[in-house]
């Protein structure tokens, strides 16, 4: 134990949680997220068969899932001018994800600002594999009649619309990647490491084309 009152290592584990694909609670917390976020085109082929605002219960159902299998733990670090973060979550057969984020400066000062706090990115690393998941979207997708061609631009507007959720419009360093990925790459590696820690509520008041160079944001496929 540190003597500013918090540990310099603790986290937390979830192992095997299984949501069933047709559970009311799991359709009325999908159809609730819809409706706060005024999400009117759910249903078309290209939005629903790739996720785009998360699976229904239908895809998941047509992508050959009759429950989410979800593991996760997280792990934080915290020492003086430096506070780290892992996070990794498995969605059996689905997808695996590993987080790693550091941000700069004395955690417990900046927590002790209440609302004034100003956390500061440092880096932070995203890794993506697949465990079977895009081979099941493009063969849900061509059984709701989309064509290859517009499978692949259903897969890149689904994941334009979640950097755009977050204030980022990607830029081709990682877009091809992406690409890739989807393409028959298992792994999808994203990294952001700017050149001096950048204060995370600040991001929002740049434009969401100016974010990736911010951020020095890159992508690997592999």
């Amino acid at each position: 134990m540190q003597s500013n009152g918090l540990p310099e290592n603790f986290g937390f584990l979830m192992e095997g949680v299984r949501v069933p694909a047709d559970a009311d609670y799991y359709s009325k917390l999908y159809a609730f997220a819809l409706e706060e976020r005024g999400i009117t085109d759910a249903d078309e082929a290209a939005a629903e068969c790739t996720g785009k605002y998360g699976f229904s219960p239908a895809a998941l159902a047509g992508l050959g899932y009759t429950e989410q299998v979800i593991s996760s733990s997280i792990t934080f670090n915290n020492q003086r001018g430096k506070f780290s973060l892992d996070l990794t979550v498995s969605m059996e057969d689905m997808w695996d994800m590993d987080v790693s984020l550091t941000l700069a400066g004395d955690m417990l000062s900046e927590m002790s600002k209440g609302l004034a706090s100003r956390p500061r990115l440092s880096s932070l690393e995203v890794e993506m594999t697949d465990r079977s998941l895009n081979k099941r979207v493009t063969e849900y997708c061509s059984r709701r009649g989309l064509s290859e061609k517009e499978i692949l631009q259903a897969q890149l507007d689904s994941f334009k619309f979640a950097g755009e959720e977050n204030g980022i419009e990607f830029d081709e360093y990682v877009l091809e990647p992406y690409m890739d990925y989807i393409g028959g790459k298992s792994t999808l590696v994203v990294t952001a490491r700017p050149n001096e820690p950048v204060a995370i509520s600040q991001i929002s008041l740049y434009k969401p084309s100016d974010v990736p160079a911010l951020l020095n944001l890159e992508a690997t496929a592999l």
